[in-house]
């Protein structure tokens, strides 16, 4: 589980989430992630932050594109989720799809 961080965005915990329009696996995960019980696990805690790795729209929290973010991190498939500790330095990866209960249990 984790730590309680600061309110301030840059010290808080980051869950990006990289998907693609189109693939029924990331929306399997996104349903998961909107679920209310995941909501309630995250908040607080991390800052969940979805990435279309074919967007071309700026995301403010990260200063780049979708397509930039998927390339800085080296996002390959989708779905993909990534946990970053401040500083950008990478906890977790999880490639692929999971179920809620498996998530669960990365969190």
């Amino acid at each position: 589980m984790f730590v309680p961080m600061t309110a301030h965005a840059d010290s808080e915990t980051k869950v990006l989430f990289f998907y693609h329009d189109g693939c029924p696996w990331c929306a399997k995960m996104d349903r998961i992630l909107r679920d209310p019980e995941m909501v309630s696990l995250l908040s607080g805690h991390a800052q969940l932050i979805k990435i279309n790795v074919e967007g071309r729209q700026m995301i403010p929290s990260l200063q780049q594109t979708g397509i930039g973010a998927a390339h800085e991190f080296k996002v390959y498939g989708t779905p993909t989720i990534i946990f970053m500790a401040p500083g950008k330095k990478e906890i977790l990866r999880v490639p692929g799809a999971l179920s809620k209960e498996d998530f669960w249990d990365v969190v």
